[in-house]
């Protein structure tokens, strides 16, 4: 019998929540844990950011230049049309995106992102650090985690958003609603716990 791995982004939301969940609760014994951390969490907030630009055809979550490609093909007069592939803008990019009110806004109660200067820093350091450990030289690399923690409440802070109040993520499934919800607000609680042990030390 043939199993098959079905995946869509808010499965994929929900399984890179609950992963830093699970590492954040082994944290304590186990530093090199942050590195999983926080390569979840970029795919938590990439994931979001895109499920939060989708609006119908995706377009503007994908590169400038792949959409108006597939745009000029669509646009021939032929019966034999070859569409090029969508490609996903980068995560700055993103980002940005979901910050703009021309682009986020494709709904009556759509509600853009308001950023502050802690989010667009915890943007950058996490994307920064992410590549760094996929793009792993064979070196040693120390890394200060002092101030990880509150790079990734910032960014869950963005997630959050997208998913509670932006009005732009809908989600059919009430049982995937619920489990998604039920993870940010224990990330949340976690990550606070964790500042405050950091204050306290």
């Amino acid at each position: 019998m043939n199993k098959y791995l079905s995946i869509n982004r808010i499965n994929e939301i929900i399984s890179s929540i609950e992963i830093v969940i699970e590492n954040l609760n082994q944290v304590k014994v186990d530093e090199n844990r942050w590195k999983w951390i926080i390569i979840a969490t970029h795919n938590a907030l990439q994931n979001t950011m895109v499920e939060a630009l989708w609006l119908g055809n995706g377009f503007r979550a994908m590169t400038e230049k792949s959409v108006e490609k597939w745009m000029r093909v669509h646009q021939e007069k032929s019966d034999k049309k070859k569409y090029p592939t969508l490609k996903l803008a980068n995560f700055p990019e993103l980002y940005k995106r979901i910050c703009d009110k021309d682009i986020m806004v494709g709904y009556i109660h759509s509600k853009v992102f308001t950023a502050e200067d802690r989010h667009g820093y915890a943007v950058d350091k996490l994307n920064k650090i992410r590549n760094r450990f996929i793009h792993f030289e064979l070196t040693i690399w120390n890394l200060n985690i002092n101030g990880i923690p509150n790079i990734i409440m910032d960014c869950i802070d963005i997630l959050k958003f997208l998913v509670q109040d932006s009005n732009n993520i809908l989600i059919a499934d009430f049982q995937d609603q619920d489990r998604l919800n039920k993870s940010i607000d224990k990330l949340v609680h976690i990550l606070r716990e964790i500042n405050k042990d950091v204050c306290d030390m």
